[in-house]
């Protein structure tokens, strides 16, 4: 498995850019294929998705250098006709030069030269339906290369692989592993890696808010994840382990709550707009009643005028009729 203390760059590497050219890069870099061992941390349908498999592939040089850090040599042999060429090779388990890069660690000059090459590449699936995202955080890369990858695809974040598990899934479950040896005899070193797993989760959290409440395969969300580890340290509430994973929490709970109030708040503004048209059309069937009625009104008027004049000459027929009778009746 890709681990940080095998794979972090120095703090003059992630700050510095990559500088080209060294004596015998080029010699490494001859030749497109070398058939190594290589053992990284994929994805399966059991419980626990990353787990150690060596592979035994024939792979670009490229891939061969990265898993080195070679980062100098890596630089040059990206800048040459072969080297991108080689940026859009997958392995037999379909991680690309991207996915590796990820996983070791790449500074971020290596990973934004592999997405210049090939911009694709940031939402290329392997076999086990992850994408570059995904396995950047399985392997706890920087935030740097995160939000790298948060740039280019807007819906990376949003991505199940296929153990139906979001990015924000791998970040929360890799923040709350437990730490080696060295980072625990490191306190200032454990205290930075803690707070770069926080940030790296605050820039998903903030992408795609809504995941943290996404389900895995086993209906496990990144809350649950916490909440589980947390329950396996109950007792040890001054642990350190408890205190990181409890910070995790609080992100996650403010992103819950700023998703709730999102809902509601965009619910309520559209429960106003439905309102607001059915009371408008209520407004106007009554004008149109009124005006009905009005209508109803002016020509049962008009009818009564009219049987009221028929009544009025018949009366003056009869009368007419009768004075003739009269007359008749008198001669």
């Amino acid at each position: 498995m890709f681990s940080r203390k095998q794979s972090t760059p120095s703090k003059e590497n992630r700050s510095s850019p990559v500088t080209i050219a060294m004596k015998g890069a080029v010699d490494e870099c001859v030749g497109v294929c070398h058939e190594i061992p290589t053992t990284v941390s994929v994805g399966g349908a059991d419980r626990n998705a990353g787990r150690n498999k060596t592979l035994f592939l024939r792979r670009p040089n490229l891939f061969k250098l990265i898993e080195r850090q070679k980062w100098v040599q890596v630089m040059h042999l990206l800048k040459t006709q072969q080297g991108v060429k080689m940026a859009s090779k997958s392995d037999a388990s379909g991680l690309s030069a991207l996915g590796l890069a990820l996983g070791f660690h790449a500074p971020p000059e290596i990973i934004q030269r592999i997405l210049d090459i090939d911009p694709q590449l940031s939402m290329k699936y392997d076999t086990y339906g992850a994408i570059p995202l995904h396995v950047a955080c399985l392997n706890g890369s920087s935030v740097e290369a995160i939000n790298l990858l948060l740039q280019y695809d807007d819906d990376s974040a949003h991505v199940k692989d296929a153990n139906q598990r979001v990015p924000l899934h791998h970040a929360v479950e890799f923040a709350c592993r437990p730490r080696d040896e060295q980072e625990q005899d490191d306190e200032s070193m454990e205290e930075q890696n803690d707070m770069e797993d926080l940030q790296v989760i605050w820039s998903i959290c903030n992408k795609a808010p809504e995941t943290v409440h996404t389900s895995d395969i086993h209906g496990d969300t990144p809350v649950d994840i916490v909440q589980i580890v947390k329950a396996e340290l109950k007792g040890e509430e001054s642990n350190k382990a408890y205190i990181r994973c409890e910070r995790i929490y609080q992100v996650l709970k403010a992103t819950s709550v700023k998703v709730y109030r999102n809902s509601k708040e965009q619910w309520e503004t559209h429960h106003v707009k439905r309102t607001r048209e059915t009371e408008e059309s209520t407004i106007n069937d009554m004008d149109i009643d009124v005006d009905l009625s009005s209508q109803v009104s002016s020509v049962l008027s008009i009818e009564a005028m009219s049987i009221d004049s028929k009544s009025s000459k018949e009366k003056k027929s009869k009368s007419f009729f009768k004075k003739r009778l009269r007359r008749k009746s008198k001669r």
